[in-house]
């Protein structure tokens, strides 16, 4: 239930924040960050059989419908691009799949960053279906300037929304070792910092000297760091959020004199898609050392209480001579069958040997009646 309403929110205020930030191209809105695609790649990665089947049909249903109430298109057009999202999306949970065996983890560097170059590679594809099929849903809008829109908004918005989900609904137990009161305060406290941040570097809340995406860097790395690829890009998808919404607007350090919109979209996208690959592949990497490191000392922990379980007799035994009684540390003496049992995981079982058999012929007579 927490990763279906997670999902909900993330594909409704993706969507309006892309129709808050879209782009006209050709006279047709364009989303700049489409993050409902990345909640149906994320749905996808979390389901199988009958139910992926289900999931992709409601998310495609959910995105042309997205497409025609937040952005005005018509039917026909918001539905193709539907199917080709669909199919985008099973062509990156597939291959993601393949390529890792089935056991994908947000929590694995070589998994994240195969994750990446399937979604590059899937919302290239995709975004020039797009644009071929919106050339004929709308013959005024130029190929190349929608399939570079729509394929930079697509990419942006997979990458940073599909890892806090899939995250989300994984059931790898968390890498904090924090108890969940104190984990929920830090998630709060980084998410007031994410958007101030935002604010800050994009909408003129810091001075103008300060006012560069470096100043971001400090919330990137400690969500790294602490909640691995997953919590780094729910970070990224806040300040890419509030980026891009003042770049639009003409502020912020994206929005160049004499360049055009679509121009500072590009490079905000651009710087986007870049720190969300570096900072998720960072998260990943602490993730995977802070779980080696836990398991390494589950493991000594384990072989420590076997050591302590496991006694071994060493050392010199003094030992009587006549009597075979043993003399401890405190100068006691003890049968040697009692010493051994009580210094050792060792116990005795007593029978007569045939050489003691053959010397006293008396044991071979058997119990007297």
């Amino acid at each position: 239930m927490l990763v279906l309403a997670a999902s909900v929110a993330v594909a409704l205020l993706g969507a309006e924040a892309a129709r808050m930030q879209s782009l006209e191209v050709g006279g047709l809105p364009l989303p700049t960050l489409w993050a409902p695609a990345g909640v149906l790649v994320a749905a996808l990665f979390l389901t199988s059989g009958r139910r992926a089947a289900a999931a992709t049909l409601v998310g495609a249903a959910a995105l042309a419908g997205l497409l025609v109430w937040r952005f005005g298109w018509a039917i026909g057009m918001a539905a193709g691009v539907a199917v080709i999202q669909a199919a985008e999306a099973w062509g990156v949970t597939w291959l993601a799949h393949r390529f890792t065996g089935g056991d994908f983890s947000v929590h694995r560097a070589r998994d994240v960053g195969l994750f990446i170059g399937v979604v590059a590679a899937a919302s290239l594809a995709g975004a020039l279906a797009v644009g071929l099929w919106l050339s004929v849903a709308a013959p005024a809008l130029p190929i190349r300037e929608a399939w570079m829109a729509w394929g930079m908004s697509d990419v942006t918005g997979i990458l940073l929304a599909a890892p806090f989900l899939i995250a989300l609904g994984s059931s790898e137990k968390p890498i904090l070792s924090t108890k969940l009161l104190a984990r929920t305060i830090e998630i709060g406290v980084l998410a007031v910092m994410a958007v101030v941040a935002g604010y800050g570097v994009f909408g003129g809340g810091f001075p103008a000297a300060i006012s560069t995406p470096a100043f971001c860097l400090p919330v990137f790395l400690w969500a790294s760091f602490r909640f691995g690829a997953g919590g780094t890009s729910a970070v990224l998808l806040v300040v890419a959020s509030i980026g891009i919404s003042y770049t639009l607007q003409g502020r912020g350090p994206f929005a160049m004199p004499g360049a055009t919109p679509a121009a500072w979209l590009i490079r905000t996208q651009g710087t986007s898609s870049m720190a969300v690959i570096s900072f998720m592949l960072l998260g990943s990497l602490v993730a995977e050392r802070r779980r080696a490191l836990i398991e390494r000392a589950e493991l000594v922990a384990r072989l420590q209480a076997a050591l302590t379980e496991l006694r071994v007799l060493q050392g010199m035994i003094p030992i009587c001579a006549w009597c075979h009684k043993i003399r401890d540390d405190a100068g006691d003496w003890h049968k040697l069958e009692a010493y051994v049992e009580t210094n050792s995981a060792a116990t005795f079982s007593h029978g007569i040997c045939p050489s003691c058999t053959a010397a006293y012929p008396a044991l071979q007579q058997g119990p007297r009646t």
